[in-house]
């Protein structure tokens, strides 16, 4: 017997809140296959009381406990724990394409709704025995080599062979890389995705097809969209997803070849967007000026660690930006290689939130930003329910610690979930709590 997965049961016995010495009988303890050495309290509980205590198992302490018995055999594998499969932790050892199409097949296909492959090298083979596991809805394959068999397939073989489900609808392939053949079968089962993260070799393999606007095109459904870290995008691609009429999270986050010229057509478009995460672009000030901010309905707006965009050129935006009533966070970190921020735009920030009488701009994230001085920072505080300044040297050759404390940003409520916490040295504020963990 595993003791280690019994040492977990016995912690986990508590916080279910069940009985230890329940009684059972003959007929079920030769059903069990429990030898009668096998006295502890466990032995005694129910099948849903079980399963209850298996469910805080992680998978490897699961599958331990799947040895000890029949009876635990046949829990371990109910279906009411497998609906969330997280197998990274085997991304390496589970190498034999048979093996894991065999897992698909048999274990999961009708009964898992969320499955995260992220790290594997999977086959374009394997991914179709996805189309054995008819509750599959999230699907993570984020960092995944992707490889193909030998002979091209043509289009009406990969519409036949299509990988995923036309019901999935949460999508990570962050950071993914391989065949080409693999991006084009994924590209035909979009249609009813919600929440999307692309990769550089998905956008080149339909660029070079010249079928991305019609994918796009065809994800009438998209809510939460990540292209964080596609280093291919561009301006005119980006603004390929203006189509995407329900979009409520953008992310392009370190996509350094961006000029920002895409933001006013998604804005225009896409009129539920409450989150525009744009750190780290290269949006200068004449294009961050063209924006009509005002007209948005924005609440999160992240604009930090953009390096070309100047004080004046920033102060200018400012008195358009305040002016979106709906706006409860911007993001101003490092902004202009953390020299653009000072005390000037600080004053002037102020004024425009006074000016424009905007309520619900409470939150701002204002770290490594050189030239801020706690005087000048006291003017937001009649405002502000809650600033991150860490990292701000002018701030901490100050004697005043209470301006150099680290500040946690707390979170506003919205359905979309989204957590922000602020890091001493990190540009990552933003946790999208949908099916993209990061960077969002």
């Amino acid at each position: 017997m595993a003791l280690g997965v019994l040492e977990k049961l016995f912690m986990a016995l508590d916080a279910v809140g069940v009985v230890r010495n329940e009684k059972i009988s003959a007929a079920q303890v030769t059903e069990r296959d429990v030898s009668s050495t096998l006295g502890a309290p466990v032995f005694s509980l129910g099948d849903e009381d079980l399963l209850k205590i298996f469910s805080f198992l992680s998978l490897g302490d699961l599958l331990q406990a799947s040895r000890v018995c029949r009876w635990w055999y046949r829990l371990s594998f109910d279906g009411v724990l497998w609906k969330n499969v997280d197998m990274r932790r085997f991304a390496t050892r589970l190498t034999d394409p048979e093996t894991m199409q065999s897992l698909l097949v048999k274990r999961f296909s009708t009964k898992i709704r969320s499955l995260d492959l992220s790290g594997f090298t999977l086959s374009d083979e394997t991914l179709q025995r996805l189309a054995s596991c008819k509750g599959l809805r999230v699907l993570k394959l984020k960092s995944v080599k992707f490889t193909a068999t030998t002979r091209p397939l043509q289009q009406n073989e990969l519409q036949e062979k299509r990988v995923f489900l036309k019901q999935l609808e949460e999508l990570d392939i962050r950071f993914s890389h391989g065949h080409s053949q693999v991006y084009r079968a994924i590209a035909l089962g979009l249609s009813n995705i919600k929440s999307l993260g692309l990769c550089d070799a998905f956008l080149y393999t339909l660029l070079k097809d010249n079928n991305l606007e019609t994918t796009i095109e065809r994800m009438t459904n998209l809510r939460f969209l990540d292209l964080s870290h596609c280093l291919l995008l561009k301006d005119g691609t980006a603004a390929m997803f203006a189509c995407c009429k329900k979009l409520e999270v953008l992310s392009v986050r370190k996509c350094h070849t961006l000029g920002g010229s895409f933001v006013q057509d998604i804005l225009q478009s896409c009129v539920h967007l409450k989150t525009l995460i744009l750190d780290g672009i290269g949006i200068d000030d004449n294009t961050l000026q063209s924006i009509k901010w005002e007209s948005s309905r924005l609440i999160h707006l992240e604009l930090g660690c953009c390096p070309l965009i100047t004080p004046s050129g920033l102060n200018l935006a400012l008195s358009q930006v305040t002016n979106i009533q709906s706006l409860e966070y911007l993001g101003l970190r490092a902004i202009g290689k953390c020299k653009t921020l000072d005390d000037d735009i600080i004053v002037e920030l102020a004024a425009s939130i006074s000016k424009t009488q905007n309520k619900k701009l409470k939150w701002f994230s204002l770290g490594c930003s050189r030239y801020i001085t706690v005087d000048d920072l006291d003017t937001l505080c009649s405002f502000v329910k809650s600033k991150n300044k860490t990292n701000c040297s002018a701030l901490s050759l100050k004697t005043d610690t209470k301006c150099h404390e680290n500040v946690k940003v707390p979170l506003p409520d919205t359905e979309m979930k989204i957590e922000r916490q602020v890091f001493s040295g990190s540009y990552n504020f933003f946790r999208l709590n949908c099916s993209l963990e990061t960077p969002v």
